[in-house]
């Protein structure tokens, strides 16, 4: 946790995978997370530190991603979006993704705002769709699925 003020023991109650209670990714909230460890005591964390962290760690996991996830022998993929909630119940935000079915591997992926830009436009799906299809050794012989969303027809 280079550049970070959060002590290592802290970060990794709040975010190791290995921890079996962990906070974040099991659906806690920031501010649920800044009061408790994964031993229900206090951190001493601030919600603002969680975030910061929880920014960083999703940078980490992107570069990683992008790193190691090449020249798939995927025969098949399949394109599909889905929704959640991001903040609150009023903020839905929406992930548009490439999977691998057979091991069920993400290969390409985008999140944000349900709207023309990140699933209705032929360009955004269009950017998907190339970077899954670069990260597959042989991509001429990969079958596509889809849902049947009408850009990806236009893509």
């Amino acid at each position: 946790m280079w550049n970070s003020k959060i002590r290592e023991s802290k970060a990794s109650a709040i975010a190791d995978p290995a921890n079996p209670s962990l906070q974040l990714a099991e659906g806690s909230s920031i501010k649920s997370t800044a009061r408790s460890d994964s031993s229900g005591r206090l951190t001493g964390v601030t919600p603002e530190a969680i975030q910061r962290l929880a920014i960083r760690l999703g940078q980490h996991a992107k570069q990683f991603h992008d790193q190691r996830v090449q020249r798939l022998a995927s025969t098949s993929l399949q394109a599909d979006e889905r929704w959640g909630f991001a903040g609150s119940k009023r903020e839905q935000l929406w992930q548009a993704e490439v999977i691998d079915p057979a091991t069920r591997l993400v290969v390409a992926f985008a999140a944000g705002v349900r709207n023309e830009q990140l699933i209705g436009s032929s360009e955004s799906v269009l950017q998907i769709l190339q970077d899954a299809a670069a990260r597959v050794s042989y991509p001429q012989g990969v079958v596509l699925f889809t849902d049947g969303e009408p850009s990806y027809e236009k893509s």
